[in-house]
């Protein structure tokens, strides 16, 4: 069976992102079998975005991976 997990989060604006992720990091305090976060965006290909919002992705730029991070 499962004994920990990663969770996934889809692209959202940056602000809300930051929100997840903190979320996920409160989360982890009490929860040995939560590992981290993985996200999924936002520096995906328009065209291979699938269900992600277009309005959200982004070109790869080093200020939103340090703000990402800092969450």
């Amino acid at each position: 069976g499962t004994t920990r997990q990663v969770l996934s989060l889809i692209t959202n604006p940056l602000d809300v992102m930051r929100g997840n992720i903190a979320n996920v990091h409160r989360l982890m305090a009490g929860r040995p079998d939560c590992l981290g976060v993985h996200l999924e965006g936002p520096f995906l290909s328009l065209s291979r975005k699938g269900a992600h919002d277009p309005v959200c992705l982004r070109d790869p730029e080093g200020w939103i991976v340090t703000n990402l991070l800092e969450a």
